[in-house]
């Protein structure tokens, strides 16, 4: 793959400099929302800057601490499980190495 002089050489063909089209990748795409799926139209939907403004303004109120979840809270699954054990050893064998390393006592959990 080249592209010095006047074309572009790609998978075998050779496409002239001329017929190509400069952009730069610099647009910001904020909304989420995809039209696609909300067939209906029932999905509610609020740009980022409306929904700063309206907290900021008391018209919405973000949801208490309290209602969010917490990671404990999700359900466990199998791979949740090997995940968490595998984390533990990890740290369990990175806490007595360096405990070696600084020889003392590796500490629990904080």
């Amino acid at each position: 793959m080249g592209s010095h002089g006047n074309n572009i050489l790609l998978r075998g063909f050779s496409i002239p400099k001329a017929h190509l089209q400069k952009a730069n990748n610099d647009e910001e795409k904020e909304d989420l929302y995809n039209e696609e799926k909300d067939v209906d139209r029932k999905a509610e939907y609020i740009c980022l800057k409306c929904y700063l403004e309206e907290k900021e303004s008391g018209t919405r109120v973000p949801l208490p601490q309290a209602i969010a979840s917490e990671a404990k809270d999700l359900p466990k699954t199998n791979l949740s499980d090997h995940i968490e054990e595998r984390l533990f050893k990890g740290l369990n064998r990175e806490r007595e190495e360096m405990s070696k390393t600084f020889e003392t006592e590796p500490s629990e959990e904080r």
